[in-house]
């Protein structure tokens, strides 16, 4: 099989990604917190300040907040939508 060979995930890791699933998480979890960013910033919030996430200087705080929600629903999800529909493969990665 495909993806159970090129797709193995032991545990999360981050800065880098240290394998093809945790790659494609920080991808889209990336995407996600862009998105989040924008829509706070289009209805006239600072995505800058947080609530659960401490404020530093360049962290968009209350974008990440606001992504906890969404993080399992859609970014997880799709990822193994995409590994088990095989619409990624192993080769798109070095």
């Amino acid at each position: 099989m495909q993806g159970k060979d090129e797709f193995q995930f032991t545990a999360r890791t981050k800065r880098p990604p240290t394998d093809r699933v945790n790659a494609l998480l920080s991808f889209c979890y990336t995407l996600t917190a862009n998105e989040c960013a924008s829509a706070l910033e289009a209805v006239g919030l600072d995505p800058y300040v947080g609530f659960l996430h401490t404020d530093r200087p360049g962290r968009r705080s209350l974008a990440l907040d606001l992504m906890e929600e969404l993080r399992s629903v859609y970014c997880d999800r799709f990822v193994i939508s995409l590994i088990n529909l095989r619409q990624v493969s192993g080769d798109g990665f070095f």
